[in-house]
């Protein structure tokens, strides 16, 4: 992400989802202990996302948000009649 969008990110302590209240961006919450992974990106919308992704901040030790970033989303019907939603990034 820093590499595409070079702007400086918010980033912010852990459990404390209040400071991204009214930002929307890319959102990464960086987790330590998983198996599988070390975060999660998800797109942020600045009102939704504090009780759907209260774990996350709780485990997080650092939460960062890309806000300069236009999200464009579409969905498509698969062959097999599957809806799935399609995002394109980019930089403002």
């Amino acid at each position: 992400m820093q590499h595409y969008f070079s702007d400086a990110p918010t980033t912010r302590g852990t459990n404390n989802p209040s400071p991204f209240r009214g930002r929307r961006g890319v959102i990464f919450f960086s987790v330590s202990g998983w198996r599988d992974a070390n975060g999660h990106f998800d797109m942020w919308d600045g009102v939704r996302g504090e009780i759907r992704y209260s774990e996350y901040f709780a485990r997080s030790t650092t939460v960062t948000l890309w806000q300069h970033v236009i999200i464009r989303s579409k969905e498509i019907q698969r062959a097999d009649g599957v809806c799935t939603a399609v995002y394109q990034m980019e930089g403002v």
